[in-house]
């Protein structure tokens, strides 16, 4: 009998190991794919700064891993990739359209 129940308690403790591997594994690809995001973004909102403003990089930033490829919508992890997304596409934006570099703060 207690050798039934220590193999029972061994079995439930693999398992809910794993799963919690699983779900830690499965962070770390959301947070990895995000910090790819949001460098690209980056870089080509600096091309734009640097001179380099194009329609192409435009369009790139717009259709680079639409929101939900690789977070689940609306989770933290995608509002921040959308919001640098946001921020990437109206510099290059602005600088396309000769507006200034920078947006207007309002107190």
């Amino acid at each position: 009998m207690k050798v039934r129940l220590i193999s029972t308690g061994l079995c439930v403790s693999l398992l809910l190991n794993g799963w919690m591997g699983w779900e830690l594994m499965r962070g770390f690809l959301h947070l990895s794919g995000a910090c790819d995001q949001t460098l690209i973004f980056t870089q080509q909102a600096d091309l734009a700064e640097a001179g380099q403003a194009s329609q192409e990089s435009l369009d790139y930033v717009r259709d680079y891993y639409p929101s939900g490829s690789r977070q689940p919508t609306g989770t933290k992890l995608d509002l921040i990739v959308e919001r640098n997304r946001e921020l990437a596409e109206w510099k290059i934006e602005s600088l396309l359209n000769g507006r200034s570099r920078h947006p207007v703060q309002s107190n």
